[in-house]
């Protein structure tokens, strides 16, 4: 299961950055995000994470780290002749981070857009929560 949610996770990242104006990286501008300034605002991300792994992240959304992430999170890889499984490169905090920062980003992007938005968004807090405390 760890190693399936940082997948989906990551998708819906990218899946993310291409509903907001993507800018940013020279190689891959697609793969940055421009991300809803309350994403970092809020205190739920910063006390769930922390300072130091909010920073992280931001920095990785920002500057298409999410590519490698992803690509740590789906392959298998060769490296120093020895192989590398996903579990190696994706630890459950690691996965966990990704996960709060998904539901923040989704939750940021959703509310006020109709009312019903302000009906899931109780689904979206009720999950972050779950996430956060596990």
């Amino acid at each position: 299961m760890i190693l399936i949610w940082p997948s989906i996770i990551l998708y819906s990242c990218l899946q993310t950055q291409q509903a907001y104006s993507c800018t940013g990286v020279t190689q891959h501008p697609h793969f940055s995000v421009l991300l809803p300034v309350t994403v970092p605002m809020g205190e739920r991300l910063q006390k769930a994470l922390g300072n130091k792994e909010l920073t992280r992240i931001m920095n990785m959304a920002q500057n298409g780290g999410f590519v490698q992430t992803r690509e740590n999170a789906l392959y298998f890889q060769r490296e120093n002749s020895k192989l590398v499984i996903p579990m190696q490169k994706i630890d459950k905090t690691f996965a966990r981070s990704l996960v709060l920062f998904s539901i923040e980003v989704f939750d940021d992007g959703l509310v006020g857009l109709t009312n019903h938005s302000m009906t899931i968004v109780k689904c979206t807090d009720a999950l972050f929560e779950q996430v956060a405390n596990a």
